[in-house]
């Protein structure tokens, strides 16, 4: 199993090693530390197969077409797989997919917001 980041042409890959049989359960959090850098943990079952650092947060708009699940045909994650395979989707049984947004990064721009609010309000 295999987290692959593509950062503006740039791939990052976090591998997480095989799927053991019978794995019912996966996992990805992401934590946003501010200024473009995050870490990533890959579980399955419960227990963290890999972690890393040095991956991007999503800047401005991005991700521009959403968060795709089980193929992307048009940007592909992966263009070292995408180039050798082409688009292929899952062929698994998914039973459900949460995505569950986290705190905001210490730098996020909602943030900033809020400061130049309370220095506005600090002269009014």
């Amino acid at each position: 199993m295999r987290f692959v980041q593509n950062l503006y042409g740039e791939m990052i890959e976090l591998i997480a090693g095989a799927v053991p049989a019978g794995a019912r359960h996966f996992a990805v959090a992401v934590d946003n530390h501010g200024q473009g850098q995050c870490s990533v943990a890959v579980s399955i079952d419960g227990t963290e197969r890999a972690s890393g650092r040095g991956f991007g947060g999503f800047l401005g708009m991005a991700p521009f077409e959403g968060i795709d699940i089980g193929i992307d045909r048009r940007s592909p994650v992966s263009w070292r797989l995408y180039e050798r395979y082409g688009p292929f989707a899952y062929r698994g049984t998914l039973h459900k997919i949460d995505f569950v947004p986290g705190e905001l990064a210490p730098d996020a721009g909602e943030r900033f917001l809020d400061v130049l609010r309370q220095m506005a309000l600090k002269y009014e």
